[in-house]
């Protein structure tokens, strides 16, 4: 038994720097009772003497359990091993609570948790849903939420069908007028929503975020604008390219997948490619992405090279999970006043902190403040306002 080897693969797995044939090899480990003890007497060292002190508390771990074992589920197909329940939430706070390079539990000597946090309404406010808003050319706006279901409107030859609780579709019926009606779908903050447009490619909108359209694609091409955060897998159509335009950035693609961030309160604008090739220009600067490339769009224009896990955390979102890669406290912050529609403040230095590790949106927020009483992060709830303290 090579302990040492085994250990080196846990650190990979947990700081998310694990390679496929390491995770491959760390899964035949795990299928051995000896490794599986090594692992759970580690942990047992290190929970030792530590305590929880809120059912709260043990509330939120138990949602973060049944997360990371949905996880190695769909990442793998079947779980590597069957976690005792001590053993999954404490792996899934490690797995959560990571700062900067190294794991907060690890290298915190004291035996203590001081939660400071104050969570007055926390418990109240919950994640954001399946809503949206459809303007019509004509300017009428169609609320969407579960309420509505079944045929939305018709403009020209196009039926807007509301197939299911989260996405909308458009489908040619003829007998129209032929003319071009234009059409925005937008969402709110805490709303999320998927559309079908009219030649088949879909689209997936993240709160805050919208999409302008026409009913019917005429001419020589397939143009759309977008605002927010929009993830794209466009139907191949080589006579008519799909093009999309964001401020001062347009997007020609072929048939592709990738996501767009623009939000405004982020310093760049991210376009990232993980299927096909699309080419961005802006201004005079104009280049071509390939799988796996990112375009950073700001006062410097760059363009980065991700890997496949890099890859799946820029996407995180439409899978239902924040993905917090080294995320400082400002950036985590922004993500959650998007999904919760609050507003977070600071009152003196914004403190210090890196995050590193998924949580499910579907969490109460509550359950998501959770990490920041972890790393003594004091704050206060006031209404719809996230008061982060001295």
């Amino acid at each position: 038994m090579d302990e040492n080897r085994f250990t080196d693969l846990l650190n990979n797995y947990l700081t998310g720097t694990m390679t496929e044939p390491e995770r491959k090899e760390l899964s035949v480990m795990l299928g051995d009772p000896e490794y599986r003890q090594v692992l759970e007497e580690k942990l047992l060292q290190e929970l030792e003497g530590r305590r929880f002190e809120s059912q709260g508390h043990e509330d939120a771990l138990a949602l973060i359990e049944q997360h990371l074992i949905e996880q190695l589920d769909a990442r793998k197909g079947k779980r590597l091993f069957v976690f005792p329940k001590w053993f999954a939430a404490a792996a899934a706070v490690v797995f959560i609570l990571s700062i900067g390079s190294g794991y907060y539990w690890w290298r915190n000597g004291s035996n203590e948790h001081n939660f400071l946090g104050k969570t007055n309404t926390a418990a109240d406010i919950r994640p954001g849903s399946n809503r949206a808003v459809l303007s019509l050319d004509n300017g009428a706006q169609i609320p969407l939420d579960d309420s509505i279901s079944g045929r939305v409107a018709t403009e020209g030859g196009t039926e807007i069908v509301k197939a299911d609780s989260a996405e909308l579709r458009y489908r040619a019926i003829g007998g129209g007028d032929n003319t071009v009606h234009m059409n925005t779908l937008s969402t709110p903050r805490g709303g999320a929503f998927r559309l079908v447009l009219p030649d088949g490619s879909r689209v997936w909108l993240n709160a805050a975020s919208s999409i302008t359209f026409p009913t019917v694609f005429s001419g020589d091409s397939r143009t759309v604008t977008v605002t927010g955060e929009v993830y794209f897998e466009v139907a191949p159509d080589k006579a008519k390219p799909f093009r999309v335009h964001l401020n001062d950035i347009d997007i020609g693609v072929l048939g592709t997948h990738f996501n767009i961030n623009a939000y405004g309160n982020e310093q760049k604008i991210r376009t990232t490619l993980l299927e096909g090739k699309i080419e961005l220009t802006k201004g005079k600067y104009r280049t071509v992405l390939s799988p796996g490339d990112q375009a950073l769009s700001g006062a410097e224009d760059m363009v980065v090279r991700l890997n496949a896990e890099d890859l799946e955390r820029q996407v995180a979102w439409k899978s239902g999970l924040f993905d917090f890669d080294n995320a400082d406290l400002p950036g985590m912050m922004r993500q959650l006043e998007r999904w919760y529609d609050i507003q977070v403040r600071y009152e003196g230095d914004v403190p210090q902190r890196r995050f590193r590790g998924e949580l499910p949106r579907g969490l109460d927020l509550n359950d998501i403040l959770e990490v920041l009483r972890e790393v003594n992060v004091r704050y206060r709830i006031e209404g719809r306002t996230l008061i982060i303290e001295k």
